[in-house]
């Protein structure tokens, strides 16, 4: 319960990582994590969503959930995510919206 997890870049830049609760398989590493999963960039931009998944060995964030990334002004929904750490790339996989602007 009340889970905060810190993701560390080779460069030093680093991923946080919150929800209401999460699963650590110990022997993996791989964590499973839901209620309100909010993720905080290097660059502050935010992703709020309800699960996701951490898979140690690819260094990936899934989740299937609708969810919502914010930086500054610019939002942007879908629905989907996959968030790979090690080429520090985020994409939302369907129904993706835009609000405001850079």
């Amino acid at each position: 319960e009340d889970l905060q997890v810190t993701f560390y870049q080779r460069s030093g830049t680093t991923y946080n990582l919150k929800a209401d609760q999460g699963e650590l398989d110990m022997e993996t590493r791989n964590i499973h994590v839901s209620g309100n999963v909010k993720a905080v960039l290097p660059d502050n931009a935010t992703i709020k969503t309800h699960a996701a998944f951490y898979d140690n060995t690819s260094r990936i964030i899934t989740s299937n959930d609708p969810l919502t990334i914010t930086r500054g002004s610019l939002v942007m929904q879908g629905v989907g995510l996959s968030a790979d750490l090690g080429a520090e790339t985020v994409s939302i996989l369907k129904n993706v919206k835009v609000i405001g602007n850079r």
